[in-house]
């Protein structure tokens, strides 16, 4: 009898030995999926939060050139008009906006030679004037000058306003006979050009705010006179003999400098972009060649990169060497402007080029 229980006892014990050996093998098979699975949603929290950080940071660069352009243009149209010197001669006064619409309107004060200017447009031009200078913004000359971009493609206004608008800047010098009108109307262009930009970067703004992190529209941030230059100077002329900038004094020769060494320093940014990206691609592909290694299923975004990097890495090349050629040129511009500049001092500066200070 007792050998019988002795049998039934080592099964018992040897049955308990089982079961326990199989709750530890599914513990541990438990413990290694929720490992990986924690391991790739830190992985997924890792590339969200590199990707969040690179979307903000075009963003940012985005906003910061397209404002640059942008206060650039309302700049060289305030130089190009009277408008300047009426807002430091009534700046001071308590009724100072009223006094330079007088002035505009009925020929007074400093435009006392018969001038008037259609009263809608006259309050709009003086209001835009004040918030440019003691705000420091541009968006109200913007606003309104960017109007008349289209004159340069069109014979007809497209309304009464424009035509009115057009009169306007006629009177005021800064369109018509003895202005450099070509140079304006880029201007004009570019202006609308910034704000174009500024509705595409608030749709990616909102496709960011959602959870995408490319962006997905196309941003033109070269100013209308710098490609009219470029177009202009052929590169097989000597400068030195004569160079067609477009412009008809030093003092727009050193600003198209200035445009063009900007121009080169944003090209060489979006350079060192193109190479970060291509980083972070080596980076994703060695990351998704881990995972494989050991045997663990990667995340679905390394998946798609796997799939498709030869056809990122083709393109991101391309781009690196689009750019490469690009700021060839550039610099190339910016010499042959030097170039055309000298004998004349470049260290001379007539007038300010960056007059209303923004």
């Amino acid at each position: 009898m007792s050998t019988a229980m002795q049998a039934l006892e080592r099964m018992l014990l040897s049955q308990e030995r089982r079961e326990q050996t199989r709750v530890q093998e599914s513990l541990s098979m438990m413990q290694m999926a929720q490992s990986s699975a924690i391991q790739q949603r830190q992985l997924a929290m890792q590339e969200q939060k590199q990707n969040i950080e690179v979307m903000g940071a075009n963003i940012d660069l985005l906003q910061k050139v397209n404002k640059t352009m942008k206060t650039k243009s309302a700049s060289n149209f305030l130089q190009a008009s009277p408008l300047g010197s009426l807002y430091l001669e009534y700046k001071d006064e308590d009724d100072g906006l009223q006094s330079a619409v007088n002035d505009l309107t009925k020929g007074k004060g400093l435009f006392d030679d018969g001038l008037e200017l259609d009263k809608e447009i006259a309050r709009d031009l003086v209001a835009a004037t004040w918030s440019a200078y003691e705000q420091e913004s541009p968006d109200a000359i913007v606003n309104i000058a960017s109007r008349l971009h289209y004159l340069k493609d069109k014979d007809t206004f497209e309304n009464d306003y424009d035509k009115k608008l057009y009169t306007s800047f006629q009177q005021l010098g800064v369109l018509g006979e003895g202005a450099d009108n070509e140079a304006m109307l880029n201007q004009f262009k570019t202006m609308k050009k910034s704000l174009d930009n500024e509705v595409k970067l608030t749709e990616e703004m909102i496709e960011f705010a959602k959870g995408d992190y490319t962006i997905d529209r196309d941003f033109d941030l070269i100013s209308e006179d710098l490609k009219q230059l470029s177009v202009d100077i052929d590169s097989d002329t000597d400068p030195k003999l004569e160079v067609d900038t477009g412009f008809e004094s030093i003092v727009d020769i050193q600003t198209a400098i200035k445009h063009s060494n900007k121009n080169t320093s944003n090209l060489k940014e979006e350079r060192e972009k193109v190479i970060e990206d291509l980083k972070q691609l080596e980076k994703n592909i060695n990351t998704y060649n881990t995972f494989v290694k050991a045997e663990v299923e990667a995340p679905e975004f390394l998946k798609n990169v796997s799939l498709k990097q030869d056809d990122m890495k083709s393109d991101l090349d391309r781009q690196l060497k689009e750019l490469n050629k690009e700021i060839v040129e550039s610099n190339k511009i910016s010499r042959k402007l030097r170039e055309a500049s000298s004998p004349i001092r470049e260290d001379v500066e007539i007038f300010p080029s960056d007059f209303i200070g923004f």
